[in-house]
């Protein structure tokens, strides 16, 4: 059995923490002494008993820097963690930093594996998480797919930076007792975008237990990648699952009218990449961003789109709990997938829906099952409804934060 898929273990589920800016240690002190317990009131709004959910530290590199500069600091911060009710045990070391300024695009994937700083930045969030884990308890944390475009997957800088980390993460657990995972996370038009090609160039190229991958249900989707082809690639390669991020991407229904049209000019709007890929049967058509395929004016007639021809999957990570989609669009089925990664033993989630803050309205208030009053609905409630959503598809009565 492939290391992360154990069906014996308690399931474990998380907020990712990159819907909320910490580009600095005070962005970051924000995040834990307002935003969680904004989010703490709102899980017990959507019924959440018990103990809470836990949080997906994210942290950009120069909270890091400030964080690895003081040590009074430092252990201020963490043990404000270790006394928050919401307990972490994993990370998300994606973005570099900017996360939520003005335009994110590619930026989001630099600096890339190539590069010392990834190392270096990687290394620090991997020491922050052993010092805030219990001794004998095992974290993750989520990095970028090498790079961005193909450059990253091919120059050897990239595997020998990951056996570096490789062999750090192998003295953090001799001398903390923790064990991490770095959970590489396949993104489309990444280095990597597909699970199965990262873990046969993992096995090939690193071939570290510590090593492993991040399993986007969103990204998969917009790919085509099924929940069949990712669990048989992590059992074939012997690589290790470190978490799933429960998500949904966009895709369009029959025919595409002025509705679908109009959102996908308001998403090609915002700071974030929203690569779309268009399939029927062995036909197939992608572009790096929603600018580009708006650019290509015959697009729909080209793709046969309004015939109700194929269909388009934009990677827009759009709440799960959606109820009522904008007409021409549906959230892709991220139950299903789900429900798959658990019945092979994945027990590690991660709802990530970062781009919370920049969805047009016309999204935020399709009518959310889990909210009573979905006009009303703040930001944290969608993420405590997400939450309620993904535990109830895997038939989770209470959302255990057991380490």
């Amino acid at each position: 059995m492939a290391i992360g898929l154990d069906p014996h273990r308690p399931a474990r589920l998380a907020l990712c923490g990159n819907v909320f800016p910490a580009e600095d240690l005070r962005a970051a002190r924000e995040v834990l002494d307002r935003r969680v317990p904004e989010l703490d009131a709102a899980w017990r709004r959507a019924g959440g008993a018990g103990e809470a959910p836990g949080f997906g530290l994210y942290l950009a590199a120069q909270a890091v820097a400030e964080l690895e500069a003081d040590a009074e600091l430092r252990a201020a911060f963490l043990a404000a963690w270790r006394q928050s009710a919401w307990p972490v045990w994993t990370a998300n070391a994606f973005p570099f930093g900017g996360f939520h300024g003005d335009r994110v695009k590619e930026q989001a994937f630099l600096p890339d594996w190539r590069t010392p700083e990834r190392l270096q930045y990687t290394l620090g969030v991997a020491r922050l998480l052993s010092e805030l884990l219990p001794e004998g308890t095992e974290g993750s944390l989520s990095t970028c797919p090498l790079g961005y475009g193909p450059d990253a997957r091919v120059d050897p800088r990239s595997a020998a930076q990951l056996h570096a980390l490789g062999a750090e993460l192998d003295a953090l657990f001799e001398d903390s007792g923790v064990s991490l995972t770095l959970a590489i996370e396949p993104e489309p038009d990444g280095a990597m975008e597909r699970v199965e090609t990262l873990a046969a160039w993992l096995r090939a190229e690193v071939g570290h237990a510590r090593i492993g991958i991040c399993w986007d249900l969103c990204h998969a989707a917009v790919v085509g990648e099924s929940a069949d082809q990712v669990l048989a690639a992590l059992q074939r390669e012997e690589v290790a699952l470190g978490k799933v991020q429960v998500s949904a991407a966009l895709r369009s229904e029959a025919g595409f009218g002025a509705a679908a049209r109009a959102l996908t000019e308001e998403l090609a709007r915002d700071r974030y990449f929203h690569q779309a890929r268009w399939s029927a049967g062995e036909q197939q058509a992608s572009w790096p961003d929603l600018p580009p395929l708006i650019a290509e004016e015959n697009w729909i007639e080209r793709l046969g789109l309004a015939d109700g021809s194929g269909e388009l999957r934009v990677h827009c990570h759009v709440p799960l709990d959606l109820g009522a989609p904008v007409p021409g669009w549906a959230p892709t089925d991220w139950q299903s997938m789900l429900r798959a990664a658990y019945a092979a033993g994945c027990r590690d989630f991660e709802v990530e829906t970062y781009t919370l803050p920049v969805l047009p309205e016309s999204l935020l208030s399709a009518q959310p099952r889990a909210a009573a009053q979905a006009q009303a609905a703040s930001l944290v409630d969608i993420m405590a409804a997400e939450l309620r959503a993904t535990a109830a598809e895997i038939g989770l009565d209470t959302v255990a934060a057991d380490l």
